[in-house]
């Protein structure tokens, strides 16, 4: 039996694909071993806390109209 090469992002058929999760805790410094100890909502914490560690923060707001005027014209947000 011939198999096709899967291509990223591509599941396997089934609901969960653990390749992206393995590879997932393989990113945070887990072996899959310790990934198959975990509940699903125990990763999903360690997926946050390391997000949250890397910078992967909420959204920064664009600058309003007047802020972004501002900055064209180099003065300073801080009134400095």
């Amino acid at each position: 039996m011939m198999t096709q090469k899967k291509e990223a992002g591509e599941r396997e058929g089934g609901p969960v694909d653990f390749a992206v999760i393995y590879g997932n805790g393989a990113a945070m410094g887990f072996a899959p071993d310790q990934v198959d100890r975990m509940s699903f909502w125990q990763f999903r914490a360690c997926i946050d806390g390391f997000n949250k560690a890397n910078g992967a923060e909420e959204a920064i707001p664009p600058p309003t109209d007047a802020e972004f005027d501002a900055l064209l014209e180099g003065r300073s947000l801080n009134g400095e």
